[in-house]
């Protein structure tokens, strides 16, 4: 069983084709797609690449991503990676 970690979705930032986004708290990447090459059907030139809401909770679980509800008490689950980043 590996280890979850929850996430909190930053801003998606596209460059040229590339689509990148990372952890609004400790910057791990989401989302790091080029979409160079990639064969998109004319009526969805347009369209984003998909990529998650932001401020979207993220869990983690080795390499599955899952959105997640948010908690009705508002409060980070307790596998956020914010409790990473405090540890001593």
């Amino acid at each position: 069983m590996t280890k979850t970690t929850t996430h909190i979705a930053g801003v998606v930032v596209r460059i040229g084709s590339r689509v990148i986004q990372r952890c609004a708290l400790c910057g791990d990447k989401l989302i790091d797609n080029d979409m160079a090459g990639a064969e998109v059907p004319e009526d969805q030139v347009n369209t984003p690449f998909p990529a998650w809401e932001v401020e979207a909770l993220v869990r983690v679980d080795g390499n599955m991503y899952e959105a997640i509800e948010a908690r009705p008490d508002h409060k980070l689950p307790p596998d956020s990676c914010l409790a990473l980043l405090e540890a001593p």
